[in-house]
């Protein structure tokens, strides 16, 4: 069998399907059924599409439900999913999309203006799709396709068909120091690397496809507040850890301090992902404010960005009991490694 996350993911679905809640999103909720339904009618439509093993498709979406189902019908075809950064306009988009070879683009509405002005004059893109978001803009390309009517008219069925771990998955640099460029990954050595396919401290792998939906069976799941983009690999792989291990994915489209504590009382989250000081600093400021049970919450994890140790102390000093994770890597290596602070580390210098 392969080692590749549409595997694991339909693994995962198999061991909880309509037992257990794998994503929430404001008032949408589904369960590991319903999302793979949903992810199923993402590969059925792209299919329709012209959209097979090897094709671009590229994911213009902010965090949630939507996002999450795209992505896994784009690797249950065999397809490479483009992550695109929703902060990219102009001349940025124009040259993602042409250099990742896209040939369908899927975006929030919200992005119709951007995404009209970078499409116009590509030859390689045969299809855009626009997603609802509840926004009002109303410049969109040409012959774009409504996603709820392609999705309706869809199939939920499992798609058929064996997949491979050599299967690729591109992973685009943040265009910090230069234009983004895509690093080339086999899907079983990312999932290896940062998805919980070897241990994090051993690096032993671990024993077969089937660990991770097993290891979810015995317990209630965890649930997980994914902050960091899922269009970044420290959103996306966290996500897929917590999903092929039977957990709950919670998102907020936005990031808001307040409201990330807003779910963490009302939802109980127990790990939130973030993306260091950025997230971290207001969201201790909001605790200052005080009001708001936190008592669920016993991880925060953090990759992609500086979490500086002066914010760690001020976050613990808040949340004694809190244990805060920082991970650090890139897109070329992978998983770097890991390092974990506790109140007692920093009370015992």
């Amino acid at each position: 069998m392969a080692h590749n996350f549409a595997d694991l993911f339909e693994h995962a679905v198999d061991a909880y399907g309509d037992d257990r809640l794998a994503v929430v999103e404001g008032d949408r909720r589904l369960t590991y059924t319903g999302l793979e339904e949903e992810a199923n009618r993402w590969s059925s439509a792209l299919a329709d599409l012209g959209v097979g093993a090897g094709d671009h498709v590229a994911v213009h979406l902010r965090n949630g439900v939507d996002c999450l189902a795209l992505i896994l019908g784009i690797l249950k075809l065999r397809a490479v999913p483009i992550s695109i950064n929703y902060r990219y306009a102009g001349a940025e988009l124009t040259y993602l999309y042409d250099y990742s070879d896209t040939c369908v683009l899927v975006f929030h509405r919200e992005f119709g203006p951007a995404v009209t002005d970078a499409v116009t004059g590509l030859d390689t893109l045969r299809h855009t799709i626009v997603v609802e978001d509840g926004s009002d803009a109303t410049r969109l390309p040409d012959d774009v396709l409504e996603a709820r009517t392609v999705l309706d008219a869809a199939s939920p069925a499992r798609p058929a068909g064996e997949r491979s771990a050599d299967d690729l998955f591109l992973v685009f640099t943040g265009g910090t120091t230069g234009k983004p460029k895509g690093v080339m990954w086999r899907q079983e050595d990312l999932w290896r690397s940062l998805a919980g396919g070897a241990d994090y401290y051993t690096g032993e792998p671990v024993p077969d496809e089937y660990h991770q939906s097993r290891s979810g069976l015995g317990g209630d799941p965890a649930r997980y507040l994914i902050l960091l983009p899922l269009i970044h690999t420290s959103g996306l792989m966290p996500s897929f850890t917590g999903l092929f291990t039977g957990g709950t994915m919670h998102y907020l489209p936005h990031f808001s301090a307040t409201e990330a504590l807003e779910e963490i009382e009302s939802e109980t989250i127990q790990i939130a992902v973030v993306a260091g000081d950025a997230m971290v600093r207001p969201i201790v400021e909001r605790l200052r404010e005080g009001g708001r049970d936190t008592s669920s919450l016993f991880m925060i994890s953090s990759g992609a960005a500086q979490f500086s140790p002066t914010v760690k102390a001020d976050l613990l000093g808040l949340l004694p009991d809190l244990m805060i994770m920082d991970a650090f890597g890139s897109s070329e290596s992978g998983f770097g490694g890991l390092g974990v602070v506790t109140k007692a580390d920093l009370d015992s210098g």
